[in-house]
């Protein structure tokens, strides 16, 4: 528009100048163009400047000083930048460059600060002659205040709804129906996010079936222009089935129609409405039970109502057709001994002097009196100055309950001298008893009072058994009352603690005399039978020491002549051929035989006498500082002479460290290895024979490790003991490796085996010593 402004002032002068010169009028043709361009500047509304291509105003058009708050001389000649705030002056010269060069027009706004108050502007470029562009300003502060006003109210409109506490939904009638709002209740309970529906038809967003049956309604509302509300069921994504009110309208201006929706869910209104009618159900069914009566007393009308008739048909004490009675009334229907006090606490509740009542009455309309009634009341409104306007309450018939009390009353008599007479009988008792359910909750004790065992204290009635005694989740592995629980029999058994005091215990089960053979629960009974067990076990070791040394006698002696009488009878036989022979080579045999026997003797001749020793307590142990590797080193050199004749073995001293001194028996510990490294020469015909030690945590590690036959796993506990071959053709008493663990232990080490049949063995025996350079 503004384009063209400046292209008429143009032409126009031209149009001006050519009548000029045809009328011959004398105007100069400048003055002419620039009498009629101001004319028709001056009719423009805005301010004009015009800009150079260096960015200065040359001269300024319509000029308001008002609305520029200084003189418009101050203006001419100051470059534009400098009159722009500068966060607007790139895009201002940005568009004067353009207009400079093009014929177009260009639009931009801006701010101008003056004096701190800030003044909009929309201003247009205009190229009107080449290096001179004419800038259009236009003051639009008060449309910007609006814009921001409106948007201001957009924006809170926009809050208000979408805060809404229930969902508030915006259909386009002008646009298909699109959905354009959907607030965020609609999001939390309709369970579509606003991305999935904003845009979108109901047949987008529910389907077919379902969408259509929303269109329809909605078409139907346009039409008839009727509001709309309706109970519906409303399904979310995730099947969940909502019972909703929705309301419908629709919203028009003068260009636009909108259907508005609202959706109130009353899902939770309605569970809590057949809640509350089922508890009402309920209440009166156990009023009904109970034989009880709500009751209402409205003190302004004076006026005591029963709430369900159903008490009245069913009482003959009351008034049947009667809806209610005073408060006089009642009192006098009352038995003559109870009017007096029930008159007095009647007034005290109705003066608000008492808020609560809780009596025993005899209430008849026919005066007879036979019946009591459990009366309570209670203060339910006030008003405002804290007078009392209605009391509710219950009256509950009481009659059975008061034969029942009474009869209970003289069984309470009779069981107390049961009871007192059970007590005497009790207490006059040596034995601590216990008496159990069979959950094993502990109904009766007086085990404190007569047992000393160390649990006799946490015995406690109303504990379960097995958690305050024993402390566990479960009942006992082995116990006595679950044993006479199952088999319906007395069951007994004996416990020691500390090794000194013994108790019996017998469980004996209860039989409930109503349900024949069901256990109504077990009594314990806690003996002290310590000296009793203490003479049979001396009895019992004695025996058993008994026994057993003359078992051993026989085996000893067994075993002893058979030992002997084998390396004797070679000595003696090869002695003989010995004599008689003249053969050097059947002499070196001969004399080798009876070596080996006579070391074999001599073996088992010191095996007895450290038998001996150690049955005796006189076997000696002479401590000094050893060298393990040294001595280690020693055996080897000894045993790999003895395996010359096997050269399919290899013995080695294999595991050691540079250095290791130790304090330790020297004697003793060269025994022990020894004899492991004679019963490993023994069974292995072929591989090796490895020992040596290692450093533990505890100490030093010994081992001696074979490739021979091994042992099996059924037979690896017995070797430690006396006199066990595992081979009986085999030379040897079987008190070696017993030595050893006697040994061992006297060391304070363990000793122990790992083999495994058909491929060796590897015996090993720890000392608890430090070594001192190891």
């Amino acid at each position: 528009m503004w384009g063209y402004i400046i292209a008429g002032v143009v032409i126009l002068g031209n149009l001006v100048f050519f009548f000029s010169r045809r009328r011959k009028i004398s105007i100069p043709r400048e003055s002419m163009e620039n009498i009629m361009a101001e004319k028709v500047i001056a009719s423009v509304p805005d301010m004009i400047f015009m800009v150079d291509n260096q960015f200065n105003i040359q001269k300024i058009y319509n000029a308001d000083p008002v609305k520029l708050s200084l003189p418009v001389e101050t203006l001419i000649g100051r470059n534009l930048k400098d009159c722009v705030d500068p966060s607007f002056v790139d895009i201002v010269i940005s568009n004067l460059r353009e207009a400079l060069i093009s014929d177009k027009v260009y639009e931009v706004e801006y701010t101008v600060s003056v004096h701190g108050k800030i003044t909009y502007y929309e201003e247009r470029f205009k190229r009107v002659q080449e290096n001179l562009v004419a800038c259009f300003e236009r003051d639009i502060t008060g449309r910007k205040k609006n814009e921001v006003a409106i948007r201001q109210n957009q924006r809170l409109l926009n809050a208000v709804l979408d805060n809404m506490p229930m969902p508030l939904i915006i259909k386009d009638i002008d646009d298909d129906l699109k959905y354009v709002f959907w607030n965020k209740q609609c999001e939390l309970q309709g369970g579509y996010s606003r991305e999935e529906i904003i845009g979108k038809t109901d047949i987008e967003v529910y389907g077919k079936e379902r969408g259509e049956h929303y269109r329809d309604v909605d078409f139907k509302i346009i039409e008839e222009g009727n509001s709309y509300q309706v109970q519906e069921v409303y399904e979310t994504p995730d099947g969940g089935r909502h019972v909703s009110i929705v309301n419908k309208n629709v919203v028009s201006n003068d260009v636009h129609h909108w259907l508005l929706a609202t959706r109130w869910d009353i899902t939770d209104l309605i569970r809590i409405q057949e809640q509350l009618q089922e508890v009402n159900q309920q209440l009166r069914m156990a009023f009904s039970v109970t034989n009880t009566v709500p009751m209402i007393w409205d003190l302004k009308e004076d006026l005591i109502r029963f709430k369900y008739s159903e008490f009245k048909v069913g009482n003959e004490n009351f008034y049947k057709e009667r809806d209610g009675q005073s408060s006089l009334e009642a009192v006098n229907n009352m038995h003559p001994d109870d009017r007096e006090i029930m008159s007095r606490l009647f007034a005290d509740i109705k003066n608000g002097q008492i808020d609560n009542l809780h009596r025993e009455v005899r209430y008849d309309v026919r005066g007879l009196y036979e019946d009591y009634y459990d009366l309570y009341l209670t203060i339910e409104k006030k008003d405002i100055a804290g007078k009392p306007l209605r009391v509710v309450g219950t009256l509950r018939n009481i009659t059975e309950s008061k034969l029942y009390e009474k009869t209970l009353m003289e069984a309470k008599q009779n069981v107390e001298k049961i009871q007192e007479i059970n007590q005497l009988i009790l207490d006059h008792s040596n034995n601590g008893l216990v008496y159990l359910r069979p959950d094993y909750m502990i109904e009766w004790e007086n085990l404190a009072r007569y047992s000393e065992h160390p649990l006799a204290g946490r015995y406690k009635a109303g504990l379960c058994c097995y958690k305050s005694v024993m402390h566990r989740d479960s009942p006992c592995p082995g116990c006595v009352m679950h044993k006479a629980l199952e088999t319906g029999k007395r069951e007994m058994k004996e416990v020691t603690f500390d090794d000194e005091f013994t108790v019996e215990i017998t469980a004996t089960p209860v039989y409930d005399i109503k349900n024949e053979g069901q256990i109504r629960g077990v009594v314990l009974k806690y003996e002290d039978v310590s000296e009793r067990t203490r003479v049979a076990n001396e009895w019992k070791r004695a025996k058993e020491a008994a026994e057993m040394s003359d078992r051993l006698k026989s085996i000893f002696l067994s075993n002893m002549s058979h030992e002997i009488r084998t390396p004797l009878n070679a000595i003696v036989g090869f002695s003989e051929l010995l004599v008689n022979t003249d053969d050097p080579k059947d002499k070196e045999e001969y004399m080798a035989i009876i070596n080996r026997n006579n070391e074999l003797l001599l073996q088992l001749i010191s095996d007895i006498l450290d038998l001996s020793k150690i049955e005796a307590g006189t076997l000696e142990f002479i401590y000094d500082m050893v060298d393990i590797n040294e001595m280690l080193r020693g055996l080897e050199m000894s045993y790999r002479q003895k395996i010359a004749e096997h050269p399919g073995i290899d013995i080695s001293f294999t595991s050691h460290m540079d250095e290791c001194v130790v304090y330790t028996e020297k004697n003793r510990v060269m025994q022990v290895i020894s004899n492991f490294l004679n019963n490993a020469l023994k069974f292995t015909r072929e591989g090796h024979i490895h020992f040596g030690y290692e450093e533990q945590e505890n100490g030093l590690r010994f081992f001696v490790s074979d490739t021979g036959k091994g042992i099996p796993v059924e037979k690896q506990g017995e070797i430690f003991k006396r006199f066990v071959k595992l081979d009986s053709f085999t030379n040897g008493t079987g008190l070696g490796l017993a030595i050893c663990q006697t040994i061992v232990r006297k060391l304070g080490g363990e000793i122990g085996v790992l083999s495994e049949e058909g491929k060796g063995s590897t015996f090993w025996f720890t000392l608890p010593v430090r070594p001192g350079n190891c």
